[in-house]
């Protein structure tokens, strides 16, 4: 409240950590909405899977306890395979597997700022 902002941005992968922290965001910006009776602060629950994810129903079931008041999903798989082409193009070499998980965990920081910054 004290920073001006209006609401949170959070990626939401299904698991226990996000699943809670999200909730308990939605919880606050509901009672600072009541608090001040406005709407104006929000909170951005955000999937950003890599193409189809095979845990996407346990993300689903987050989304509906969660129930935040903006769901948004950006597939990062576009993205992502197009900074492990030019990569390749640059060098003649493959990314190995650690290196492609942490580009899509950077990727996926890069979206929720990006919101972030657009919505703020």
């Amino acid at each position: 409240k004290k920073t001006g902002l209006k609401g949170y941005v959070l990626g939401i992968s299904g698991g226990q950590d996000s699943t809670l922290t999200s909730r308990l965001i939605q919880l606050a910006m509901e009672e600072l909405n009541k608090e001040e009776n406005t709407d104006k602060y929000t909170f951005f629950a955000v999937r950003l899977p890599y193409g189809v994810q095979a845990d996407e129903d346990d993300a689903q079931k987050a989304l509906e306890f969660i129930q935040p008041y903006k769901r948004i999903t950006v597939n990062i798989k576009p993205a992502v395979d197009a900074a492990y082409q030019q990569f390749k193009e640059a060098t003649g070499e493959e990314l190995s597997d650690f290196v492609k998980g942490n580009t899509k965990a950077r990727e996926r920081m890069k979206v929720q700022y990006e919101i972030g910054a657009h919505f703020s």
